[in-house]
């Protein structure tokens, strides 16, 4: 046991693998069978320390409420009442709250609808399409909610350490791992397509300064042709991550008040100064007017350490409320009016968003923390990330060099676009995040990624060594194969009898049988030619 764990714990063999030497179909076998016993002897210790813990019993009822949230529908029992709801429910491993990642998914699912909506109906801000499309129109408030979820997420663990950072250094490190790999992959995949297939601006494809400036990342300093729409986001996140430790500075020094205050008011007066108010925004130098809207999701994350009291808030219905006046002034005065007052509309609806972060924090509303918890929500929110990264060029292609060859312009288009595009950008987004996202995720560094990846070949060996099959099982066990092949000699059994005998399909059974391709005469042909020879008569 102590090789085992020390081998795991050196990374010298992957969970997974080990997992897969210790289980054959779903059971566990010889003596693994003991580690699973010895683990439990722990976990019954475990239990007997904290069961007497008030917030502990609070939170396993938090567990049971959601599980019986999601059968509410076919239960006639209403689920087990919890006060406070969800009381530490919410933290995850690594300082994660629970649903922040749906929403990312959500936000990026957003933002690639949007994409689509503008390569289908041209002359934005103006919407020249269905007026029941209109609210796909506001892409940009999707990217504030990214920066007001990004501030309060990277505030969650230093909320949880007295507003401490624990190094500037190796935050910005870490950061550099976590974002500029996959953006760089995503920044040779965009070139790839804006140089050959489709340009993603109207300034032509990308140039050798487009490469320098994406590369480094400060494409919200210098203009450059763009490779990508998308990317301009990077560049403000970046900056903005460049300030962010002298921001918990002033939140640990000064407090949140001060702190708010202090970069509003000048953003503000930066507004007011412009002429008729209105600042008038390109497509760069945006992080100054964004960096309220980060700030505000730092000083959210204080709602993880706050009293009883304040989690108690009904941040919901805070939110709701402090949304109602923001949409409302957009129904009223149309998508040209607010895409010429983002800089106004972003401060507006900040608050909103701010207090939807925090009521998913402290488990409210139960249905969205239903509906974020659910599979395909928290799997989008995986590779969220990979999905804003290369969904663009993915689109481009599709309603640009596809769509108008085989549908009229307008709405027709609009939906080949998103019935082609979006699965298309999902699978790529899940494969490039599995290569290009998810490792750096896994690993902190260069020696334990390629140490990961050579203990995942040397485990995969061991295991194949042992017997131990690697890889989806097969459908058909070789007995199974043997039945089929005695069931197709004979003349009136079918291959559709045969696989719903089997319980299998059609496809499977030509898979396991090669033969069958070339007809059921092949198949005779194959088994005779391996029939053992007869005996020979032994001569007088």
């Amino acid at each position: 046991m102590l090789s085992v764990a020390g081998s795991m714990q050196t990374g010298k063999v992957g969970t997974y693998d080990l997992l897969r030497m210790m289980t054959s179909r779903d059971r566990m076998i010889g003596r693994w069978d003991g580690f699973a016993h010895y683990g439990r002897v722990f976990k019954t210790l475990h239990l007997r320390q904290f069961i007497d813990s008030e917030a502990y019993r609070r939170t396993i009822g938090a567990r049971l409420n959601i599980g019986a949230g999601r059968h509410v529908g076919m239960s006639m029992e209403p689920p087990l009442p919890v006060s406070p709801p969800l009381e530490r429910l919410e933290v995850h491993s690594r300082n994660h709250v629970l649903g922040l990642d749906g929403l990312r998914g959500l936000a990026a699912l957003y933002v690639l609808l949007f994409h689509c909506w503008l390569l289908t109906f041209p002359g934005f801000p103006d919407n020249s399409g269905p007026s029941w499309l209109g609210w796909l129109m506001y892409g940009r408030l999707a990217v504030v909610f990214f920066l007001v979820l990004s501030g309060f997420s990277l505030a969650i663990s230093p909320a949880r350490n007295g507003w401490q950072l624990g190094g500037g250094v190796r935050f910005l490190r870490r950061r550099a791992w976590r974002i500029l790999p996959p953006y760089w992959a995503a920044l040779v995949l965009s070139l790839m397509v804006a140089w050959f297939v489709v340009p993603a601006s109207h300034l032509g494809p990308p140039s050798d300064k487009s490469i320098l400036v994406y590369g480094l990342v400060v494409q919200d300093i210098f203009m450059a042709p763009t490779p990508n729409g998308a990317f301009w986001s990077i560049g403000v996140e970046a900056e903005l991550y460049l300030v962010f430790p002298f921001l918990l500075l002033i939140r640990r020094r000064l407090g949140a008040v001060i702190l708010v205050a202090g970069v509003t008011s000048l953003v503000v007066a930066r507004g007011l100064l412009a002429a008729n108010a209105s600042p008038v925004e390109g497509v760069n130098w945006l992080t100054p007017n964004l960096a309220p809207v980060f700030v505000a999701g730092l000083v959210g994350a204080g709602v993880i350490v706050a009293s009883e009291k304040v989690r108690r808030l009904p941040w919901h219905w805070l939110a709701a409320l402090a949304a109602v006046p923001v949409l409302s002034l957009v129904a009223i005065k149309g998508s040209v009016w607010t895409v010429d007052h983002y800089f106004w509309v972003d401060l507006a609806v900040v608050p909103a968003m701010t207090m939807l972060l925090a009521a998913v924090a402290t488990g409210r509303p139960a249905f969205l923390m239903w509906l974020l918890a659910t599979r395909p929500i928290r799997s989008l929110g995986n590779f969220s990330y990979s999905l804003y990264l290369i969904h663009l060029p993915i689109v481009m292609i599709v309603g640009r060099k596809i769509a108008p060859q085989y549908v009229s312009p307008g709405l027709p288009a609009f939906w080949f676009t998103v019935m082609l595009g979006l699965p298309a950008s999902v699978l790529g987004a899940r494969l490039f995040a599995k290569i290009f996202e998810m490792p750096f995720q896994r690993n902190r560094s260069w020696k334990s990624l390629f140490s990961a990846g050579r203990s995942r070949w040397k485990g995969l060996d061991a295991a194949r060594a042992h017997g131990v099959r690697i890889g989806r099982p097969p459908t058909m066990t070789e007995e199974q194969v043997r039945h089929a092949r005695d069931l197709l000699a004979r003349p009136e059994s079918t291959v559709t009898s045969i696989a719903e005998l089997l319980g299998v399909s059609r496809t499977t059974i030509y898979h396991h049988v090669p033969e069958l391709q070339g007809g059921r005469l092949a198949l005779a042909e194959t088994t005779n030619a391996a029939e053992l020879p007869r005996p020979a008569k032994a001569k007088d």
